[in-house]
């Protein structure tokens, strides 16, 4: 197999935008054109664009799809409407999290998955493992561009592009923006209103520069992780892998446990009857220092748990981070000290998220 990194159809557009590339899950991707906090301060103010065109999209069809991902997530599938998704999980029997995804039904026995990147080769794995003969799986990531436009100026943007149907929060239409047939959902990953666009690879880079001449400002990965974290939507590899399961992560409410069964379902229901040996947190920084994944978190000189991801909010103006701690630690307001190279750097329990738009509380 080759060691070329893959590029998305807008990779030509990054470079010349003298965008910041890096590795990213095999893939060549911009990390930021400007400065990661001019890019967060553009998508809480006004729209922010994203490539992540790297994002697995995974095609499920025929007899028994629907009973194969009952049987996969933890989410209740069969509640789903047509052109209607939700946040799910997959689970290993142990219930550790093999990935998080968004599934969508586009019709009775027709559903897209998307998946995390630096997970697509293992859910494909993982779904043709368990799947019956009736089922096909058909992996799209690499046909066409996915697009996000996040933040309060995406209706004023879209409708100058000739777009008003935009879909409900966690639904998806077929339409058209600046003319370029497209397939728009509303979920995003940034604790900000917003839309994804699947688009064919030959129109990508034109409906990116339309989108850019209409006011949104290109965004790079840098500013979508922090973005994430300020909104305390959890990352694989860090708040999420095989050796975390849904309820330490804060998850429980994805778990519908109502459903006959699930892979990972007996495992919860263990984890829930003893209560979880961790709980996820956030710390606000008395300090600027940014607090690393892996860095112990102590409070009254005892650990109590470590750091999954930590960042600068520029939103916020002070350092933040979410951690695992025993379940016997404080309630928000506990000070704690994060340990780095043996200095301990203060901060406190806080209640997540950090952030939450005014738009997405209503």
């Amino acid at each position: 197999m080759s060691d070329m990194r893959l590029r998305t159809p807008l990779f030509d557009w990054h470079c010349a935008a003298a965008a910041r590339m890096v590795p990213f899950a095999g893939w060549d991707m911009p990390v930021y054109y400007r400065s990661i906090n001019a890019e967060v301060n553009a998508v809480r103010q006004r729209s922010g664009l994203f490539d992540v065109s790297h994002m697995g999209r995974l095609e499920l069809s025929g007899p028994g799809s629907e009973d194969l991902l009952q049987l996969l997530t933890v989410n209740d599938v069969s509640k789903l409407e047509d052109k209607e998704g939700h946040y799910s999980l997959m689970l290993l029997p142990s219930g550790g999290v093999i990935d998080d995804l968004i599934v969508y039904r586009r019709s009775e026995e027709e559903f897209l998955l998307v998946v995390n990147a630096s997970n697509r080769a293992r859910m494909t794995q993982w779904i043709i493992e368990h799947s019956p003969p009736s089922v096909r799986l058909n992996d799209t990531t690499e046909d066409g561009a996915l697009i996000a436009l996040q933040g309060p100026a995406t209706n004023r943007i879209t409708a100058e592009l000739g777009t008003s149907n935009l879909p409900p929060r966690f639904h998806f239409v077929g339409g058209k923006i600046a003319g370029i047939p497209c397939e728009i959902s509303r979920t995003g990953y940034t604790g900000e209103d917003g839309i994804e666009m699947i688009v064919e690879r030959q129109q990508a880079t034109r409906l990116w520069q339309s989108l850019i001449d209409a006011g949104a400002v290109s965004c790079g990965l840098g500013s979508r992780d922090t973005l994430r974290l300020e909104a305390a939507y959890c990352l694989y590899g860090h708040e999420l892998s095989e050796q975390v399961n849904p309820l330490e992560a804060g998850l429980s409410w994805v778990v519908k446990w109502q459903k006959q069964d699930f892979v990972g379902k007996e495992a919860l229901q263990q984890v829930r009857d003893a209560g979880a040996a961790r709980k996820l947190v956030g710390l606000n920084m008395h300090v600027r220092s940014v607090p690393r994944a892996g860095q112990a978190v102590c409070a009254g000189g005892i650990e109590i748990g470590a750091v999954t991801s930590g960042t600068f909010s520029p939103t916020l103006q002070r350092s933040i981070a979410m951690a695992f701690v025993s379940p016997q630690a404080g309630p928000p307001g506990t000070i704690v000290d994060v340990i780095s190279q043996e200095r301990a750097r203060v901060g406190q329990i806080c209640k997540l998220p950090f952030y939450r738009s005014a738009v997405l509380k209503a």
